[in-house]
């Protein structure tokens, strides 16, 4: 089974110092792309573990910046592109998600970008059920943060009929 691993950083679970999330700032050199990298080997690791024959990464936090650390990667585990959906993978595993735009409670809370809002039938949905939705393939698991988890419940008992 092929999996795709898409990964977001403002939502992974040692991610704590906005800081650590872009580029411009010091502590995203020093701490942000390991803490991130770590999280992205675990996840993996778990999905090879749990029966996966191999797992493709979509580094999906800034699109193209230098997040994972990719030689840290174990074996069969290897980078994907962000438009990798029709390449024969059999389910995606989201890690990484924050909470959509306007969440209070939530960090770095957005959906795509700052301050973009997007709902589906007037329900309020965050990027991991835009990325769901687009590669069309089965949900294994979603790991995020608290605010993202609310989102993700809310959505689905606003909108019965998506389940």
């Amino acid at each position: 089974m092929w999996v795709l691993l898409w990964a977001d950083m403002e939502g992974m679970s040692r991610v704590a110092d906005h800081c650590e999330c872009w580029p411009v700032f010091l502590e995203y050199w020093r701490a942000g792309r390991r803490k991130f990298t770590g999280e992205v080997v675990a996840a993996a690791t778990g999905l090879l573990q749990g029966g996966a024959s191999a797992v493709f990464v979509v580094n999906g936090h800034g699109l193209g910046w230098p997040n994972v650390l990719w030689d840290e990667l174990p074996e069969r585990v290897v980078p994907a592109d962000d438009d990798a959906w029709g390449e024969g993978f059999d389910a995606m595993f989201q890690i990484g998600f924050h909470a959509r735009a306007g969440t209070v409670d939530g960090f770095v809370s957005h959906t795509m970008v700052p301050g973009l809002r997007v709902a589906v039938d007037g329900a309020p949905v965050t990027e991991c059920h835009i990325w769901a939705w687009l590669a069309g393939l089965p949900v294994l698991g979603i790991a995020g943060d608290a605010a993202w988890a609310g989102n993700w419940t809310q959505a689905l008992t606003e909108r019965p009929s998506w389940r």
